[in-house]
């Protein structure tokens, strides 16, 4: 699969006699590139430092196209070299022989095509083998798919219900689904079983689609994670999935990014307007009244000052406001310099100030600001509530002498802890409550709901008690989570993650964390780090190797 070049065309730069300069710096589409030169024994060596490792990241496989050099003389042919990038971070270098040594002005331009690997396909008849935790048979276009009544009917209100006394199929061994095709509920299955798989922009409609019908609100919760976070779709298509399939942090995030009346006009004239709901409707129009209700004005003897803040993307990091203040001042000091105290509770806020003006003429005036996030604690998940009784439950669990009722079938498919411990080889299998010890009920909860329905999903400080935890309740689902957070969303800082990679055997985040190290500077300081002495020999390696690629 192909997508359009990405192309770009740098500025004319003069390439210095002996030392290697900096012709161009650039960062287009995705793709990174720093240009140097210089002239030395007749020829002029021009070189191209590219990463593109956030399209890698994206799922491009390599880039392939070509670099025009044109040189300020008419006379001289631009030279085209033929370029395929195959590593995330890769040097194009390229001799013009030069018989008459001077100062020469080049530029550049490339154009350089995406190619996307087949992604690796799931193994679905693999995901759907029988085994002994599988208690029953779904058939879908003539296929059996052995799967767990229980752990189905943990996660779906329908499946619930198909596998019920009140239904004919909760007897039945064999149970036909129609109007669906293996491949999509095996799509749809791999998204919430054991070891997920994660969504993808090209997956995201059908997923909401079977999130909907087969009610899933863990599927939905996932993708809306996926949009809110990750996703490269467009703005209008992006409120049209949010309004449709009832995602509320998208639709708020939507909305807030209706910032001009070009994009409202723009939404209007496309289909996905009218699928709009009405009540949609009514939030993107009152989006749109603000930029008229809020133009500013100046009247004699006063101006009108007007800030309009918008700090969505803090408010998905978990800040809760921002608190200090705006200081005014005018270049000649016709006025003192005026400091206003500043609360911004809502996400896109508007602060207005009247300056005394008592000579009514035009000022030069500047601004700055200081404001301090706050962090409001995460919602807490009551696990009280997590934890009750159902009629889905057949145990308890006992931690720190509290009772935690689960589903041993649930248990067991995530965790091969929990299997052996409720198989009949232990004693613990027989009894109808079982001590967990070595870990604490608050712990246990976040645990529990990170993979549970309507899963909770990670964030930078609980990453590594959840990765602990996984590793101690042999979790892998939980860990893939935790990597999926660290690969695409974290802010934690390159040293820790890569200790954290290599310490919980992260394979993606370490190949990322090795490629992000891309500078000696970098290099020194992880080797100055308290997390440098604490990786393995084989990680070690690899930094050297990439050291190596950096001389």
């Amino acid at each position: 699969m192909t997508k359009p070049p990405i192309c770009y065309q740098s500025e004319p730069a003069v390439v210095s006699f002996w030392r290697i300069t900096q012709l161009d710096l650039s960062d287009s589409n995705g793709i990174k590139c720093f240009w140097t030169g210089n002239v030395a024994n007749g020829q002029v060596i021009l070189t191209w430092k590219f990463d593109w490792g956030e399209l890698w990241g994206q799922g491009v496989d390599r880039l392939t196209g070509h670099i025009l050099i044109k040189q300020n003389n008419a006379y001289v042919e631009p030279v085209k070299i033929e370029v395929k990038l195959t590593d995330t971070e890769q040097t194009i270098t390229k001799s013009i022989v030069d018989p008459f040594p001077r100062k020469c002005a080049f530029e550049f331009e490339y154009s350089l095509t995406p190619q996307y690997a087949p992604r690796k396909k799931v193994s679905y008849d693999a995901i759907f083998a029988p085994s002994h935790m599988n208690d029953t048979v779904l058939v879908i276009e003539g296929k059996k798919i052995n799967v767990n009544k229980t752990f189905l009917s943990y996660q779906s209100e329908y499946f619930e219900a198909l596998f019920s006394k009140n239904f004919k199929e909760g007897s039945l061994s064999e149970i036909e689904i129609k109007e669906v095709s293996y491949d999509d509920f095996g799509l749809l299955c791999s998204s919430f079983f054991p070891n997920p798989q994660f969504p993808n922009d090209r997956t995201v409609e059908k997923l909401l689609e079977m999130g909907r019908r087969f009610l899933l609100p863990s599927v939905i919760a996932t993708v809306e994670h996926h949009l809110l976070h990750i996703s490269k779709i467009g703005f209008q298509k992006m409120i049209w999935l949010a309004d449709e399939y009832q995602m509320p942090k998208l639709l708020e995030k939507c909305i807030r990014q209706m910032d001009s009346m070009e994009k409202a006009k723009k939404l209007k004239k496309l289909p996905e307007f009218e699928k709009l709901s009405d009540k949609t409707k009514a939030l993107i129009l009152g989006r749109i009244l603000k930029f008229i209700a809020w133009s500013g004005n100046v009247t004699k003897g006063q101006a009108t000052l007007t800030w309009t803040f918008d700090w969505g993307e803090l408010h998905t990091q978990g800040v809760d406001r921002l608190t200090g203040y705006i200081t005014v001042q005018d270049r000649d000091n016709v006025f003192q310099p005026k400091q206003i105290e500043v609360d911004l509770t809502e996400t896109d806020q508007i602060i207005m100030e009247a300056v005394e003006d008592p000579y009514s003429r035009l000022y030069i005036i500047s601004f700055e600001y200081s404001l301090t996030p706050h962090y409001d604690p995460p919602e807490k998940v009551s696990y009280e509530e997590l934890f009750a009784p159902s009629d889905m439950t057949d145990t308890v669990l006992i931690v720190e002498g509290k009772k935690i009722h689960v589903n041993k079938a649930f248990l067991s498919c995530h965790s091969d802890y929990f299997k052996v411990l409720f198989s009949k080889n232990f004693k613990e299998g027989s009894l109808t409550e079982i001590e967990i010890k070595d870990v604490s009920y608050e712990d246990f909860g976040l645990l529990c709901s990170s993979f549970f329905p309507n899963p909770q999903f990670p964030n930078d400080r609980a990453v590594e008690k959840l990765l602990m935890m996984a590793r101690q309740f042999f979790l892998s689902s939980v860990k893939a989570i935790v990597e999926y957070h660290l690969l695409h969303n974290s802010r934690i800082g390159a040293e820790r993650m890569i200790w954290l990679a290599d310490e919980y055997g992260m394979p993606k985040l370490l190949e990322q964390g090795i490629r992000r190290m891309d500078s000696l500077e970098k290099a020194k300081k992880l080797e100055k780090s308290e997390e440098f002495e604490k990786l393995s020999d084989k990680t070690r390696s690899k930094l050297f190797g990439r050291l190596l690629s950096l001389l």
